[in-house]
């Protein structure tokens, strides 16, 4: 699988100034969507990322869209596991999943802004 056929990147890596994604930090999540949310660092570190979720985690948050703290996925994952992710076959998935898994990870702590009143 290569960066190119997923659109993950497209939510979970930062911006630059002229609104072009930075590739070096590919998955590490940001606030710099246009609705301000929070979108998690996917890579694999253990600290800011996925790396302390197992497989069996990712499972259910591409399947139903579970994280491992019983939470759900809101704004535009919501329809992205809906309309993609749940439908994927068994191999496709564990294929997505040990993508994710070969990333190399990166310390890069995402926080949420809050919204000026």
């Amino acid at each position: 699988m290569s960066e190119a056929s997923a659109q993950c990147p497209k939510c979970h890596t930062p911006r630059n100034a002229l609104w072009a994604i930075a590739p070096r930090r590919s998955f590490a999540g940001t606030t710099d969507r246009p609705e301000g949310r929070l979108v998690l660092n996917n890579p694999p570190d253990r600290k800011v990322g996925i790396g302390h979720w197992t497989g069996g985690y990712l499972d259910p948050l591409f399947r139903q869209g579970m994280h491992p703290d019983r939470d759900y996925v809101g704004g535009d994952m919501v329809e992205v596991r809906q309309n993609t992710a749940a439908h994927l076959g068994e191999p496709n998935l564990q294929v997505v999943i040990a993508y994710l898994r070969t990333r190399p990870p990166i310390s890069h702590k995402v926080e949420s802004k809050k919204k000026p009143s």
